[in-house]
């Protein structure tokens, strides 16, 4: 029996979950504002175009583009094309769960270890999905738990000011004064 024989259902299992937990949520994020000029320039066929004008990111979309070029081509729209490639990025994803998965059989671990790191990997982008509240692109997984309507975020991305950077490290210096303060 080949190697990978007996785990066939896992990776069927894997995609089928990667396809419906991508396309269940048709939220775009700020694709819409930042990725999509560039990537409908990429669509037309203007290379230059694109990655003069795409964001410091903008290269990550090239593994997505067999996707999205299948998606504009059967007319999906640029929601579609978005959500195309969300699921191409899921792929890889659910590529990362087969491995580990694989290895933790290996080492002999439980299946209720082995399921625990399945569903991480896959869960994991779905519940960390930014959310537009107060202008700001943040995820309600973590701000409504704690009681939050708003937080400073810092990125190693263009998204935020010197003042935003300023404001944050001044805010981690006074939690870590008030926790030594605490201790």
């Amino acid at each position: 029996m080949p190697r990978h024989a007996e785990r066939w259902p896992l990776a069927l299992l894997l995609l089928a979950a990667t396809a419906f937990l991508t396309l269940a949520d048709t939220a775009t994020g700020d694709y819409g504002i930042e990725l999509r000029p560039t990537v409908d320039r990429l669509l037309a066929g203007d290379l230059q175009t694109f990655f003069a004008g795409a964001p410091i990111y903008g290269p990550s979309v090239l593994p997505r583009v067999p996707f999205i070029f299948a998606a504009d081509a059967l007319g999906a729209g640029w929601v579609g094309v978005y959500l195309a490639g969300a699921v191409a990025c899921m792929f890889a994803v659910s590529g990362l769960a087969y491995m580990l998965d694989g290895r933790l059989k290996a080492l002999g671990r439980a299946r209720g270890v082995r399921a625990a790191v399945i569903l991480t990997c896959l869960l994991a982008p779905v519940l960390t999905r930014a959310q537009l509240d107060l202008a700001y692109w943040i995820s309600h997984t973590y701000l409504t738990p704690l009681g939050l309507k708003s937080c400073i975020r810092v990125s190693i991305s263009h998204y935020n000011t010197e003042a935003e950077v300023a404001a944050f490290l001044a805010a981690m210096r006074d939690a870590v004064h008030g926790l030594r303060k605490t201790a």
